[in-house]
C-alpha cells in the first residue's frame, strides 16, 4: 500500500499534473507531457489571438480610439487585454508556484519522511518534469504578455505595425504538438491503444507509429 501511495504522489504531485491521466505521463516525454499541461492555457491565447487579429484589423492598428477605430470594435480590444492580462496572472502563479515546487524537490533529502532512496527516487522522475513544466509554463506566460503589450495602447508600438506583429507571436500550435511516445506504447496493438487513449492521444500514436515504420 506504502508503494501506491508513493505511485500516486509522484503522479500528482508536480503543480500542474493533477489533471494529467497516468498515460500522458508515462508515455509521453517530456516536453509532450509538459506541452500538454499547458493546453488549455494555450487554446485560450491561440483564441485570443485569433480575435484580436480580427479586431485589430477592423480599426488598423488602432487601440486606443484615437485613429479613427469604432469604439465598438475598441471594446472588444480592450476586453480582449483584460482577458489575456487575467490569463497572463493564471500562468505567473503556475510559474511560482513550480518554482518553488522544484526548490523542495532539491532538497528533498532535508524531508524527515522521505529516506534517503525515496528523496533521491524523487528528484531523479520529478525534477526533470517539473523543469519542463516550469518552461512550458513560462513560454506561454511570455507570449500572454507579449499579446498584451501588443494590444496595449502605452505600449511604444506603431498602429501599422500592430497586426503583423501579433500575427507573429507564435505558432498556431503553440509550440510543436506532437506526443513522443515511448517505445513500448508504440508497439502496442491497434486495439491495446484505443482503448487506452482518448481520441486525440489515439490519432497522435498513429501518426508517430506510422512516421516510425511500425
Amino acid at each position: 500500500q506504502r508503494a501506491a501511495v508513493r505511485e500516486w504522489l509522484w503522479h500528482h504531485v508536480t503543480p500542474g499534473s493533477s489533471g494529467l491521466s497516468s498515460t500522458t505521463l508515462e508515455d509521453e516525454s517530456l516536453e509532450s507531457a509538459a506541452t500538454t499541461s499547458v493546453r488549455q492555457f494555450r487554446i485560450l491565447l491561440d483564441g485570443l489571438r485569433q480575435e484580436a487579429i480580427a479586431a485589430v484589423r477592423k480599426t488598423s492598428g488602432d487601440v486606443a480610439g484615437e485613429a479613427g477605430g469604432r469604439q465598438s470594435d475598441i471594446r472588444v480590444i480592450t476586453a480582449l487585454s483584460e482577458e489575456t492580462v487575467r490569463i497572463g496572472s493564471i500562468l505567473q502563479q503556475r510559474s511560482e508556484e513550480l518554482a518553488r515546487h522544484l526548490e523542495l524537490l532539491r532538497r528533498s533529502s532535508d524531508h524527515l519522511w522521505l529516506n534517503p532512496d525515496e528523496a533521491q527516487s524523487a528528484k531523479q522522475l520529478l525534477v526533470p518534469r517539473a523543469d519542463k513544466f516550469l518552461q512550458a509554463v513560462d513560454q506561454a506566460l511570455t507570449d500572454a504578455k507579449s499579446l498584451q503589450k501588443s494590444l496595449s495602447s502605452r505600449e511604444d508600438l506603431a498602429d501599422d505595425m500592430r497586426l503583423p506583429i501579433i500575427e507573429l507571436l507564435w505558432d498556431e500550435e503553440g509550440g510543436n504538438s506532437e506526443v513522443a511516445f515511448s517505445a513500448e506504447a508504440l508497439n502496442l496493438s491497434m486495439r491495446e491503444a484505443k482503448a487506452k487513449y482518448d481520441l486525440e492521444t489515439f490519432r497522435k500514436w498513429k501518426r508517430s507509429r506510422k512516421k516510425t515504420g511500425i
